[in-house]
């Protein structure tokens, strides 16, 4: 879900809150189930065309949240959970088509603050294997928009 504010005609608040359920991700011989719940706050500087149609945007914000992990096909399978979060400065360009639709498209780099970090554990508590989330990354947004004002 994403909802925006317009200030003005050059000035856009947006605030997104999403969840992505399971994914899995191999690690050493088993697989963890990746469950991420965010929310991003940001906005956009706004530039609109003569046509008023085509508007473009330099955005920046900040995104954060929780990334769950289960590990599977372990002996001792364990779970747990942790903080990520990161900046974001990116572009957006919405088209408007018809009555209260746009169709946008949205694309932004990730630079990550903090990052989580996966284990697998032996019985005794020795690491066997680990993986840290990247530093850096993108998220890219596409799809039709509805306007009520």
């Amino acid at each position: 879900m994403d909802v925006e504010a317009w200030f003005t005609q050059r000035i856009a608040v947006d605030l997104a809150i999403a969840y992505l359920p399971s994914t899995a991700l191999r690690i050493a011989d088993g697989n963890a189930r990746l469950t991420l719940l965010w929310a991003r706050v940001g906005g956009c500087a706004v530039m609109t065309t003569a046509a008023q149609r085509l508007r473009l945007g330099a955005c920046g914000g900040v995104i954060g949240g929780r990334v769950g992990a289960r590990g599977t096909d372990f002996s001792a399978p364990r779970e747990g959970a942790g903080p990520w979060l990161a900046v974001l400065a990116g572009g957006e360009m919405r088209f408007f088509v018809a009555g209260p639709f746009e169709l946008f498209a949205r694309a932004d780099a990730v630079a990550t603050i903090v990052r989580p970090w996966l284990e697998v554990r032996e019985a005794q508590g020795a690491v066997v294997a680990s993986r840290r989330f990247g530093a850096l990354g993108g998220l890219v947004q596409a799809g039709l928009s509805l306007r009520f004002f």
